[in-house]
């Protein structure tokens, strides 16, 4: 990651700018994914939401965050972005008190403001990611972060904040978080420059959707797996310390699979990356099915994680190979997000009584149709005419 001038698509971006906007994006994904399953099953136990209110709480949060970014990637001007970081992080602490005060539907509603002010922070980050040559090393340093402050986070909230101060001192905990991201808004940069291209503001070209396609696919199939980790864990007769354990390596497999694609990310070809992740992912996730013992279904969680983590980041340069004008790129981490939304969905629908073992199965095969999909995309050639 470099000032370098020629890394950049018009003014270089400073360190400062950089880092603060990862560290932004970086919560953004951490709190919805990693926190909220903690904090609303909390409430659950407090009789504040019921289980199906639960699933529809978290979904609308994931959703309200990938229509805000969608809608900001269409039409907002890269202008004013201090000032829109600002007004995102105000919506954030509203919607943490809102939801200290809340139940049931309330919660809803204010962990969909919660979703949508976390749009705007994930809209500056793909804004970032748009007009870097070096797209995937920043992709792999963003997936690195949210591994590092997600397993940091988790373990302060469920150790110290929620054990000592409740739910809602959790969620004031996020409002805390909440105002020191409205100052570090400060330190965004006012604006971005144009793409080069000119095609912002446009819809994605056919080949840019089938691209997109592959991302939401990919993310559909590996959340969709990872969501029912912990339920096979225990379907293949582990004791709930050793799922536990389990889970915890993977976890380490992640962070240490996104440090990779920071480092090495750039070296790697985007689809050779989704290839080779794709489909180890679903070697791993039959594996997992088949019911391991627990040594080995450990260390098949830490490959999955590793491979996940790693294979990810690529996803964003691998777009912008599919669509040059960077156009399909701007909506990127909105597919992604609703692919992360979609995929334990898909496989609860496949679930037959108390066995998982199909939605891991499914879950799998949509990684494999995302690589034919990747594959068959780029052996279609691009006419000279359309290329920019």
């Amino acid at each position: 990651m470099t000032d370098n001038q020629s890394q950049w698509m018009g003014r270089a971006l400073t360190y400062p700018e950089i880092v603060v906007i990862i560290a932004t994006s970086a919560l953004a994904i951490v709190v919805p994914i990693s926190l909220q399953p903690l904090l609303l099953g909390g409430m659950v136990a407090e009789n504040r939401l019921t289980l199906t209110e639960l699933g529809q709480t978290a979904t609308a949060e994931l959703i309200a965050m990938a229509i805000t970014c969608a809608l900001a990637s269409a039409y907002f001007k890269p202008t004013g972005v201090r000032l829109k970081g600002a007004i995102a992080g105000l919506g954030l602490i509203a919607a943490n008190a809102l939801t200290m005060i809340s139940s049931h539907e309330e919660v809803l509603l204010a962990r969909g403001l919660s979703g949508a002010s976390f749009g705007i922070y994930m809209w500056i980050a793909i804004c970032m990611l748009v007009r870097t040559h070096n797209a995937a090393r920043i992709s792999g340093i963003i997936t690195a972060t949210q591994a590092i402050v997600s397993v940091i986070l988790s373990y302060v909230f469920a150790t110290f904040v929620v054990a000592r101060f409740g739910i809602n001192g959790g969620y004031a905990c996020l409002a805390g978080m909440s105002l020191l991201m409205v100052l570090a808004s400060g330190l965004f940069p006012p604006s971005f420059d144009p793409l080069p291209s000119g095609h912002a503001n446009r819809m994605p070209p056919a080949r840019g959707i089938a691209g997109l396609l592959v991302i939401f696919l990919f993310l559909a199939g590996v959340i969709g797996v990872w969501a029912y980790f912990g339920a096979m864990s225990q379907q293949s007769g582990h004791a709930a310390e050793d799922t536990g354990l389990a889970v915890s390596v993977a976890l380490v497999g992640q962070v240490v699979g996104a440090l990779l694609a920071s480092t090495l990310g750039h070296r790697i070809k985007p689809l050779i990356a989704t290839i080779v992740g794709g489909l180890g992912c679903f070697g791993l996730a039959v594996a997992v099915a088949g019911g391991l013992p627990i040594v080995a279904f450990a260390i098949a969680g830490a490959l999955y994680g590793m491979l996940w983590m790693f294979s990810t980041p690529l996803l964003i340069p691998l777009i912008m190979e599919i669509d040059p004008t960077r156009t399909s790129a701007m909506y990127s981490l909105t597919v992604q997000m609703l692919g992360a939304a979609s995929g334990p969905a898909f496989g609860a629908m496949l679930i037959h009584g108390s066995d998982v073992r199909p939605a891991i199965i499914g879950a799998g095969v949509l990684l494999v149709v995302a690589v034919a999909v990747a594959v068959a995309i780029q052996m279609v050639r691009v006419p000279r005419s359309a290329t920019p």
